[in-house]
């Protein structure tokens, strides 16, 4: 597998690169989460700190998921006693969305890139994808957002089923994959796009691929 320093050009392009929220967005069991924690780690290995930030979240974790560093896991009541108010009364400081019947919300704040972290990647849903793009270019009017789409096509369609029948039993996949079908690139935003061969190494490489080309075009 290609280094991850053999992904980058000069130096120069390097030190150039300015703070970036690349949104990673796809249906289910595309290997959103994975790619972007390979992608921040790859990334800081190579002397460029970037982070995939950490949602809140109303489900049970999954096997091997761990609270903190997959997401931060809340009980409904805690969802109700502590967040609900501040959702209702700073609506523009969160991002809040209903997924399977649970709930995945974080601050923009921490989400967003800053100083000592000027790469931000952030797993997002096909439907709310085009939203939270809009809605971060409009708080941070400098910020170059960019978007990775992770596609299913004829080719790997039969493979995702079987995915979704082992991990997401619960969701809708005919709903899913219409939306996949039916997607439109989001206006206004650089897109890099690809379709994954369900072969981890491989999907690394065109992903990382991906993602350098996201942080070494400029809006």
């Amino acid at each position: 597998m290609m280094n991850n320093s053999e992904f980058l050009g000069s130096p120069e392009q390097i030190y150039d690169i300015k703070p970036t929220l690349i949104l990673v967005t796809g249906v289910s069991a595309v290997g959103k989460t994975t790619l972007t924690c390979y992608a921040c780690e790859a990334l800081n290995d190579i002397g460029i700190h970037a982070k995939r930030p950490v949602a809140y979240t109303t489900r049970e974790p999954r096997e091997n998921e761990v609270d903190g560093v997959d997401y931060k896991f809340v009980k409904q009541s805690e969802l109700e006693q502590c967040f609900l108010q501040s959702f209702t009364d700073h609506p523009d400081d969160w991002d809040v969305d209903n997924i399977g019947g649970n709930w995945y919300f974080n601050r923009f704040s921490n989400t967003a890139p800053d100083e000592s972290c000027p790469i931000s990647i952030l797993p997002v849903t096909l439907e709310s994808c085009e939203e939270m793009a809009t809605k971060y270019k409009k708080m941070y009017p400098d910020l170059n957002v960019k978007i990775i789409t992770i596609m299913i096509d004829e080719s790997n369609k039969s493979t995702w089923i079987e995915r979704m029948l082992t991990c997401r039993r619960n969701r809708n996949h005919e709903k899913e994959i219409y939306q996949n079908w039916n997607y439109s690139k989001p206006e206004h935003f650089d897109e890099e796009i690809i379709v994954p061969e369900w072969n981890l190494d491989t999907d690394k490489v065109k992903f990382m691929e991906s993602v350098i080309n996201s942080l070494l075009t400029k809006t």
